[in-house]
């Protein structure tokens, strides 16, 4: 085993980020027993994380009951027959029918046929269906300007028609040439963007007439104003309003990701149930709430949502100092048959994680900045071996807690960015034999700068300067990756510069990969 791999199975311990690259025993028979832990001590039976374990509360002190032994599951603190035909499950959700809602209720799946109540299964609920447009008719055609909308009667849908485009008007709800017109002596139209006619003595519409600089053709050819062109939103100050600002991860959940190999270690499985607590929970900032303020008028291209970047961090209870840091001091013992411990510096790594784990991992976007991306994040374990160690389809749920709403790294990567911001793409899509894959799209729409138009451009008041981002991720064949100036908070950068390279530091030469 490689030092790298020994030491992404200690994260594994407390961070699910690193959890599907761990290795080590195998204990996954299900006729073991999990070892007791006899220092701890308790005053009431209870279910283990796992799902299996019974830990049973003898006298004060913990005896761990393997309920699997006998083909059983823990469930309401006691050893209890698997549910027939009930899936194990820890939130509601749709079934792919669009009408059965999987209701979780203690742990076990209830499926509930939302059409019996002629509804439809939405956002993990039973909802009443949308209303259904009534279907238009032809007595909804008309003439607005210029522009014929008239009703498609195959689909009972409107369409629209710039008559200007085949250089005819919109008279009595068609488009016809101007001289088969007939209209009202002095009447006006609009016969383009800026331009209208006006219908003469004789009923017949006049050649065009130009409105003049900085005027547009409106209603019944009147020459306006122009509006005022509205600013790209990109970049702009947002908010972020009401309870979805924020998600967690519990260290339930976290527990529940972790494969038995880890979860009935003697040593390993023993400390995460002591020290992480079902309801630890690690806080970060949702950034694509249905909360967000002042980013109305970004539309979203298609794989990418809109988001409000803003000062805020990830936190971490109480819970994760400790386990982290009894992690760290476990090192010299699972690393002594890997590496030259004498290049570890331990010490220093436990001093690295306490501090984030105390001051949490900050981002600085003061009064927030508007932006579009996509997070498209993929995990695909096949090594038998490394399986051991996650449950994927607990993974696979933390991850969508990550991922943006509507994610697409193919579709994101291609899309347009708004008039004066510009698009970065970072994809790694790495796959190995003894592992599987690891997809990661990142895509984001940024709002375009240079240093001479820094001032007006960059909210440099709020702390925001031109800077320079590479624009993708550097690999062997192209480690050069193109810069582009962007506004940003430099301090960002700065600070996830200086903890990779601390990290780098903490690592054996040639052993960072």
């Amino acid at each position: 085993m490689t030092f790298t791999r020994k030491l992404l199975a200690l994260s594994a311990i407390s961070a699910l980020s690193f959890a599907f690259t761990a290795c080590g025993d195998d204990g996954n028979d299900s006729k073991k027993d999990p070892a007791p832990t006899p220092s701890a001590e308790c005053t009431a039976d209870a279910c283990a994380a796992d799902g299996v374990t019974l830990n049973k509360c003898n006298n004060g002190k913990i005896e761990a009951v393997n309920c699997g032994a006998n083909g059983q599951i823990c469930t309401n603190n006691a050893c209890a027959d698997k549910p027939a035909d009930a899936p194990a499950c820890t939130a509601d959700a749709c079934d792919t029918d669009g009408v059965t809602l999987l209701k979780c209720e203690g742990g076990v799946v209830n499926r509930i046929k939302c059409s019996d109540a002629n509804q439809i299964c939405s956002d993990n609920k039973c909802a009443d269906k949308p209303a259904e447009e009534t279907p238009c008719t032809a007595a909804d055609d008309k003439c607005e300007g210029n522009v014929r909308h008239f009703c498609n009667a195959a689909f009972g849908k409107m369409e629209t028609q710039n008559c200007a485009d085949g250089d005819m008007i919109c008279d009595n709800k068609e488009c016809i040439a101007k001289e088969q017109a007939t209209c009202t002596a002095k009447a006006k139209k609009c016969s383009g963007d800026d331009t209208y006619i006006v219908c003469d003595s004789k009923g017949k519409w006049g050649t065009d007439q130009k409105c003049g600089n900085d005027k547009i053709c409106s209603g019944e050819g009147e020459c306006v104003d122009k509006p005022a062109q509205a600013a790209t939103v990109i970049g702009q100050p947002c908010t972020c309003e009401g309870n979805d600002c924020h998600f967690t991860i519990s260290g339930k959940e976290i527990k529940a990701a972790l494969g038995d190999a880890i979860m009935q270690d003697a040593t390993i499985g023993a400390a995460l149930s002591t020290l992480l607590p079902d309801t630890a929970n690690i806080t970060a900032p949702n950034y694509f709430s249905s909360g967000i303020k002042g980013c109305e008028g970004l539309v979203a291209p298609e794989g990418m949502d809109v988001g409000c970047f803003t000062s805020d961090k990830i936190t971490f209870d109480n819970s994760y100092v400790t386990l982290l840091s009894t992690a760290v001091t476990m090192l010299p013992i699972m690393l002594k048959d890997q590496v030259d411990l004498s290049k570890i510096k331990v010490d220093d790594i436990q001093k690295y994680v306490e501090k984030i784990l105390k001051d949490g991992i900050p981002f600085t976007a003061k009064n927030g900045y508007c932006l579009l991306a996509d997070i498209d994040i993929d995990l695909n374990v096949t090594s038998t071996e490394i399986a051991k160690y996650v449950k994927m389809d607990e993974v696979k749920k933390l991850l969508a807690k990550v991922n943006t709403p509507k994610h697409n790294h193919a579709k994101a990567k291609t899309a347009k960015c708004p008039d004066g911001s510009v698009l970065l793409t970072y994809d790694v899509d790495k796959e190995t034999p003894d592992m599987g894959s690891a997809k990661v799209g990142f895509d984001m729409c940024l709002k375009s700068c240079t240093k001479a138009t820094e001032k007006t451009d960059c909210r440099v008041a709020d702390g925001y300067s031109c800077v320079e981002l590479p624009n993708g991720v550097p690999t062997e064949e192209k480690p050069d990756v193109d810069k582009v100036s962007v506004c940003f908070d430099q301090a960002n950068i700065k600070y996830f510069e200086d903890m990779t390279n601390d990290f780098k530091a903490f690592l054996p030469a040639g052993e960072g990969e």
